[in-house]
């Protein structure tokens, strides 16, 4: 086990429960009942992730926004891009420096999940963490107990965590262009 966030003054942490089924094929009956309601009543199913939660330093109030379980739990596939960015406003400044890291992260998952055939990954989780008080970011897949090898299939792709990156990416590109055309608009208002 690794803490990523050691030595980190004011760790902002995210955590996203990645692909379209969390539940494996081997699953007891009732337990893949339950995961398949909660699949289909989150973003899970729609947008291949849920946001099971997130704390990010707010420098303007001294301290955490914490967003836990059920205030994650409400999030909908309209409300994510929303939901989303405010993991990246630390009450002083937008981190775009942060977002444009992780973008560039999740494009290098793509393209290893593309290309891979061997493996599932199910209820699998990616952990977003940056420093809000210095430049350290990192982005980190985690929680493999459900993972599973698909044997002499070099067909197979993970399409569930596929989808999940695919629309994490253009969230992610989507809000960084928004932050752009409004730092765009004041600066040409400040003139």
């Amino acid at each position: 086990m690794e803490d990523i966030t050691s030595g980190m003054q004011k760790a902002c942490v995210m955590d996203l429960k990645m692909g379209t089924q969390t539940w494996t094929d081997d699953a007891f009956y009732l337990k893949r009942l339950q995961l398949e309601s909660r699949d289909s009543t989150t973003t899970t199913a729609k947008l291949g992730f849920r946001i099971t939660g997130f704390r990010v330093y707010r420098k303007d109030k001294s301290s955490f926004d914490v967003r836990d379980k059920d205030s994650c739990g409400q999030v909908t596939e309209s409300t994510a891009e929303h939901f989303l960015q405010d993991f990246f406003q630390d009450g002083s400044r937008f981190r775009v420096d942060v977002l444009t890291f992780y973008i560039r992260r999740l494009r290098e998952l793509m393209s290893w999940f593309r290309e891979q055939s061997r493996i599932s990954f199910y209820s699998s989780s990616l952990l977003f963490v940056y420093d809000s008080e210095t430049e350290r970011v990192d982005l980190r897949m985690i929680d493999f107990a459900h993972v599973k090898l698909v044997e002499n299939n070099a067909l197979h792709r993970d399409i569930g965590y596929i989808v999940g990156l695919e629309n994490l990416i253009r969230i992610f590109r989507s809000i960084r262009r928004r932050h752009r055309l409004r730092q765009s608009s004041s600066s040409s208002a400040s003139k």
